[in-house]
């Protein structure tokens, strides 16, 4: 992934990668769950009692 993403093009990222995913204990797993549901509960929120249209 490195050689992919130079880190004088991408600092912020390699300064993730570094921090974070280089870490012992690191799990893309569980970020990916938080993202996810950090996302589908924007969603949610932003939905409230929206009612779809109709087509025809």
């Amino acid at each position: 992934m490195a050689a992919a993403f130079p880190a004088d093009e991408y600092p912020h990222l390699a300064e993730l990668t570094l921090d974070h995913v280089m870490q012992p204990g690191y799990s893309f797993a569980q970020s990916f769950e938080f993202g996810l549901d950090l996302i589908l509960d924007g969603l949610e929120a932003r939905a409230g009692d929206w009612q779809p249209s109709r087509l025809f």
